[in-house]
C-alpha cells in the first residue's frame, strides 16, 4: 500500500507528455525546508539555516549520526536532512509559527504599519525598543517550551513609546524567538553551531538580521536569490552525481553570498538581553492558564 522508500536523489520516473507537454526524468524529490537547506549550501555539521516565511524554520545539520538527545523535546524535531549516495545526514528543527504572518497581522489587521518593509525601515532608525517587548506567539509557543495556549504579547509601552520603537520590538521579538530555536537545536544535538544561513522574505531585513547576529553571537549569511532556495536545492540533488556537478559541495559553490552580518555586541550584553527576554516569556506563561479561564 505504501510507496517504495527512495533517497532524495534517485530515479523517480518521468513526466507525462500527455499531461505536461514534456517528457523529462524526475531525478530528485525532497521537502521544502530540507531542499531549501541544500539550496542555501547548508550541508555541513554545525551549519544552521533559518527560512523565513509565514513562520521561521530553524534547522541544524548534525551529520550521519543521530543527535545525542533525539526525541527528548516536544518542540524540536529530528529529521533526515537528506539521503544522498546511500548516506543519510540528520538535522534537528525547531520553528516559530508566526513571524512573517505576525508582520502581516500588525499591518493588515491592526493597521499600525503600511508594510513589513516599513517596519524594517522604522526599526533601523532607533537604537533600541526602550523596553518594549513583543512575543510573536499568535498561535501558541514552541520554545522554550511547548505551550499552544500561549498568546502574543506587547509589553512595556508608555506615552513616550514611538512607532519606530514598536517596530524595533516586533523585529527583536522575532530575532529572540529564532535565537531560542537555535538554543533548542543546540541542546538536542549536543553540538556547537558555527553560523546561520538565512533565506525567505524576512531575510531581506537588514535590521532583523543584525539583531539576529547580536542575539545569537553567530555570523549570519544571507545568500542571493533566497526565494528560489528550495528549487535550487532540488537541482543540486538532481545534478550532483555527475550530471552537472561532481558533488553537492561543488554544486553549492554556485550559491552566491549577498551579505554577512556579524555580532556587534559582547557576550555580557548578549546574555543580559537574552535573560531579560526569557524573564518576559516566563512572566507571560505564568499567567496563561489564569487568562484562558476568563
Amino acid at each position: 500500500l505504501l510507496p517504495e522508500l527512495r533517497q532524495d536523489a534517485d530515479d523517480f520516473g518521468r513526466t507525462r507528455r500527455d499531461l505536461l507537454g514534456i517528457d523529462v526524468p524526475i531525478l530528485a524529490c525532497a521537502g521544502d525546508q530540507l531542499a531549501g537547506a541544500v539550496g542555501l549550501g547548508c550541508l555541513d555539521a554545525g551549519q544552521s539555516m533559518c527560512l523565513h516565511g509565514t513562520g521561521s524554520f530553524v534547522d541544524l545539520v548534525i551529520g550521519p549520526d543521530l543527535p545525542a538527545r533525539s526525541g527528548q523535546s516536544d518542540s524540536t524535531l529530528t529529521m533526515t536532512a537528506r539521503r544522498f549516495e546511500g548516506v543519510s545526514h540528520f538535522s534537528v528543527e525547531t520553528f516559530v509559527a508566526t513571524t512573517g504572518s505576525a508582520l502581516n497581522w500588525v499591518c493588515e489587521k491592526l493597521h499600525w504599519f503600511e508594510s513589513a518593509k516599513q517596519i524594517s525601515a522604522l526599526a533601523a532608525t532607533v537604537p533600541s525598543s526602550r523596553g518594549v517587548t513583543f512575543i510573536p506567539a499568535l498561535t501558541g509557543l514552541r520554545v522554550p517550551q511547548m505551550r499552544p495556549e500561549a498568546r502574543a504579547a506587547l509589553n512595556g509601552v508608555s506615552m513616550a513609546t514611538t512607532q519606530a520603537e514598536i517596530a524595533y520590538a516586533i523585529l527583536e521579538g522575532i530575532a529572540h524567538s529564532v535565537a531560542s530555536c537555535i538554543d533548542a537545536n543546540r541542546d538536542i544535538a549536543g553540538a556547537p553551531v558555527r553560523d546561520l544561513v538565512v533565506g525567505g522574505g524576512l531575510s531581506g531585513s537588514d535590521a532583523l538580521l543584525q539583531m539576529q547576529a547580536d542575539l545569537t553571537g553567530l555570523p549570519i549569511h544571507r545568500m542571493q536569490e533566497t526565494d528560489r532556495a528550495s528549487l535550487r536545492g532540488i537541482a543540486y540533488l538532481a545534478g550532483a552525481s555527475g550530471l552537472m556537478w561532481d558533488s553537492l559541495q561543488q554544486a553549492r559553490t554556485t550559491t552566491l553570498p549577498d551579505a554577512v552580518f556579524m555580532p556587534r555586541i559582547g557576550d555580557d550584553e548578549r546574555e543580559e538581553r537574552r535573560a531579560l527576554w526569557h524573564a518576559r516569556v516566563a512572566s507571560e506563561l505564568s499567567h496563561v492558564q489564569a487568562f484562558a479561564a476568563h
